[in-house]
């Protein structure tokens, strides 16, 4: 590829084929074949055509009896094209994202654990996989200062699993609860630096489904978060990490599911054991918050 740019340079034409407009040798058409999200490009006076991949390399293709006759080819083809998925994995954390074609949204996946999807929100593949790759080469997955600013709270799903044991007893109570974020005020989260700190203030009203030994009800509550509640964090390859932890918690851990200049998504695990009035509670919760940059 360094060999063709530098006979691109030598003629003059650097951005030749990395636009469809018109330029010194003449016109340039593109196609684009949505199921393979590939891009074709012709400029008039050269004897082929660049091929622009998933993953935003070039190439070129010969052309078939004049462009006119390629481009028919080329477009039969992608009609019949089945979707094709292109993965990208950070070594340093090993995180790997995978997108197929067609598809609105991308998966995560840390470990070799269970993909989780993210959606698109109108970003391109391409553009959020040069992010991840930005983000991962730095050797520690994420720039520490790329997170300092004010985040909007955009998406709060959280789901949350309690088993309460009554005196000991085996008489046991299961507990569902699934929440969506409806609408916001002003919900938003804070990072600033030297010091790393951060707070969250706003309120948000949440749709709840419960789920209580079979039992099904719904209702909507308000949350306001306190400003005054102030953490200390730090970025440790894809792990958010916040001190001190919320009281009566036994694990907490923040997974950075993406981080770029615009948006922020985060999945949280809390795992924690209370006793209250004789029974002890044991429960999980999975939360999912995605932010965008104010």
């Amino acid at each position: 590829m360094k060999n063709l740019k530098y006979i691109f340079i030598l003629f003059g034409f650097i951005s030749l084929l990395s636009s469809c407009e018109t330029n010194e040798i003449g016109a340039t058409d593109c196609i684009n074949c949505q199921t393979t999200q590939t891009e074709y490009c012709y400029t008039e006076g050269y004897d082929y055509y660049i091929i622009k991949g998933i993953d935003g390399i070039e190439i070129t293709g010969e052309l078939i009896g004049g462009w006119e006759y390629t481009k028919q080819i080329l477009l039969t083809q992608c009609e019949n094209s089945d979707s094709t998925t292109d993965c990208y994995t950070c070594s340093n954390t090993n995180t790997e994202y995978c997108y197929t074609t067609n598809d609105d949204y991308y998966s995560v996946s840390v470990n070799g654990s269970t993909p989780i999807e993210e959606n698109l929100n109108g970003s391109t593949w391409s553009d959020l996989r040069a992010n991840f790759v930005d983000n991962c080469d730095d050797g520690s997955g994420q720039i520490d200062s790329s997170i300092v600013g004010t985040w909007i709270t955009t998406r709060y799903v959280s789901n949350n699993e309690t088993i309460s044991t009554i005196n000991g007893t085996t008489t046991s109570i299961s507990i569902t609860l699934n929440s969506e974020a409806t609408s916001f005020d002003n919900y938003i989260t804070v990072y600033s630096e030297n010091p790393n700190e951060a707070y969250s203030s706003g309120s948000m009203i949440t749709h709840n489904t419960i789920n209580t030994n079979g039992t099904i009800t719904e209702q909507d509550a308000p949350v306001t978060l306190d400003p005054t509640n102030v953490s200390q964090w730090e970025i440790n390859g894809n792990q958010l990490v916040f001190s001190p932890i919320p009281d009566n918690v036994d694990t907490f851990d923040i997974l950075i599911l993406e981080l770029t200049a615009t948006s922020l998504k985060i999945k949280i695990n809390v795992n924690s054991t209370t006793n209250q009035n004789g029974a002890t509670n044991v429960s999980s919760n999975e939360i999912f918050i995605d932010y965008t940059r104010q």
